[in-house]
């Protein structure tokens, strides 16, 4: 896929393998930060494996993205983990978001109290940085420092009280006809927060999956080639967009209008996943 977008069905309950293995770790807590979707997956994931209180996470705006606040709440929650008597490590989970507004390591372990020398690692997951190392190698790659023998995964319970953030995807949905298409525009990581909204199977979703060399180098031309390859002029079709379309300018105004003069039936919602 290097350089190039793909549109798939949207599958509920995608693997998000990693981080179920990190919450399997006896004493290896994760932190992260992201949008208000990408924190609401990773909550469900923590809810259904009986680890919340293992997750130090915050959901953020896409202004405080803008002002590069996501270093200052990562610290912070870095200093609450590390308090957590039962820390044996701590895993910073980057989100899409992170990679692409970046963050500097040394400036956040400097600027942090860990007076127990609790191991720290910064993963760096998702569509946007598999491309130069899997989640699967660069886990492994931490457990093999620390020299912790994985355990196997936890066996996942019932989850009845599970949050949703993902209100603004919930919204785009339910206001609308089960029978269009809906495809999501995003690197391929943000379809795992529509398993959190209820009865999400009935309706006809797609998503897109792209690298960091396709985002560098993003045409709209290509994009809109790639959705009238896969999508029948006839059926009426709504785009959603995401976090990180909102964060690098992506306009689904302009896409949808490309698609119409192409004689598509198409229209847009503006979702980006921060909404609450």
């Amino acid at each position: 896929m290097k350089g190039n977008i793909i549109i798939e069905p949207y599958i509920k309950a995608g693997s998000m393998a990693g981080l179920k293995e990190i919450f399997s770790q006896d004493g290896i807590m994760l932190v992260a930060v992201g949008s208000m979707a990408c924190i609401s997956s990773v909550m469900h994931v923590a809810e259904q494996m009986d680890a919340v209180d293992k997750s130090y996470v915050k959901g953020l705006s896409a202004k405080e993205y803008a002002l590069g606040k996501n270093s200052v709440f990562i610290a912070e929650l870095l200093e609450k983990a590390i308090q957590n008597p039962l820390t044996k490590g701590i895993i910073v989970y980057s989100s899409c978001l992170d990679i692409l507004t970046g963050w500097e390591e040394e400036d956040i372990l400097e600027n942090i109290n860990n007076t127990k020398n609790i191991p720290i690692e910064f993963l760096y997951r998702g569509p946007l940085a598999k491309r130069k190392q899997s989640i699967r190698d660069a886990l492994g790659g931490i457990w093999k420092k620390w020299g912790i023998i994985v355990k196997p995964l936890k066996a996942k319970s019932q989850c009845n009280r599970c949050v949703n953030l993902s209100v603004d995807f919930q919204n785009a949905l339910v206001e609308h006809s089960t029978g269009e298409n809906f495809l999501l525009i995003t690197p391929g990581g943000c379809a795992s927060c529509l398993d959190v909204i209820p009865d999400v199977d009935k309706f006809r979703i797609f998503n897109t999956r792209f690298d960091d060399l396709f985002l560098s180098a993003f045409e709209p031309r290509k994009l809109v080639e790639c959705i009238e390859a896969y999508f029948e002029k006839e059926h009426p079709l709504v785009l959603l967009g995401s976090a990180v379309t909102k964060a690098v300018g992506i306009s689904l105004e302009l896409i949808s209008e490309e698609l119409r003069s192409d004689g598509f039936v198409v229209r847009y919602i503006e979702t980006d996943g921060f909404r609450k």
